[in-house]
């Protein structure tokens, strides 16, 4: 069994006929790419180790049990992912995180769910204006009134963190951009019963004193839960507005294919 996990395998020396042995090699080199962020190198090598694969299938299926038709459609996701687009970067936050908890990784997992819900917010934002940056904000493609906006901003975010404010921020936080969607009107904030402000500001607490933040505490099993959960429920709720079956419905195309030998 070879996945991404186990990158550093070399299955050259451990197989009799070289060229299965090559696309095994290149398979997980592809895969320890997309793990690691790295869309471009990865869909660099897609193409051709597709074709090797096709070229080759009747050696490769007959050796293991692999579905090509799910391969063909995580080469289409790494192209997607190679041009930035929004949707498919919000499921492999998703979909990241889920594999480093699965291998214990706890402050990596935790970041990436929280990066979930910031991506969330971001498509959200973006929903109303293509061209609004959270790391550069224009509020006025947000609203026909940036006064009013303002207003509605300080007040929302004043309420929910006891503290005073004056103006815009200049980059968003995530209980930022949480406060920014609901003075917006976001759709996504008509239905955040599950997601309400104290909830949000408690995550983003606990994210805060991690060692990937501010902090030096390590997160735990329970405070990756914390994070997890609350990143499914704005995630359910965005993905119902948008018309997605469900998280399942986009699983295969994010994960990643085990070379289990056929017996």
């Amino acid at each position: 069994m070879m996945s991404v996990k186990n990158y550093s395998f070399n299955p050259v020396k451990k197989m009799n006929n070289p060229r299965i042995a090559e696309i095994c090699s290149k398979l997980s080199r592809f895969y320890y790419l997309w793990n690691t962020f790295n869309f471009n190198e990865a869909f660099s090598i897609s193409k051709e180790l597709f074709n090797q694969i096709l070229q080759f299938s009747n050696l490769f299926v007959t050796k293991f049990n692999i579905d090509l038709n799910i391969l063909q459609n995580q080469m289409t996701t790494i192209d997607l992912l190679h041009q930035n687009n929004r949707l498919k970067l919000l499921w492999n936050f998703f979909f990241t995180a889920e594999r480093y908890e699965k291998n214990n990784q706890n402050d990596i997992s935790a970041l990436l769910y929280y990066r979930t819900i910031e991506s969330i917010f971001d498509n959200a934002l973006k929903d109303i204006s293509e061209n609004f940056d959270r790391s550069n904000p224009n509020y006025e493609t947000l609203s026909n009134n940036p006064e009013e906006l303002k207003n509605d901003f300080i007040r929302i975010k004043s309420e929910y963190t006891k503290r005073s404010i004056s103006n815009l921020p200049k980059n968003l936080s995530l209980v930022d951009s949480y406060c920014l969607l609901e003075a917006a009107g976001s759709e996504l904030m008509k239905n955040n019963q599950k997601f309400q402000s104290k909830r949000v500001i408690g995550v983003s607490e606990t994210r805060n004193v991690s060692i990937y933040a501010h902090g030096i505490t390590p997160m735990n099993k329970n405070s990756v839960e914390k994070i997890k959960n609350l990143a499914i429920d704005i995630l359910l709720t965005y993905i119902n507005i948008k018309g997605i079956e469900s998280i399942e419905h986009e699983r295969e195309n994010f994960q990643f294919l085990l070379l289990d030998n056929k017996q």
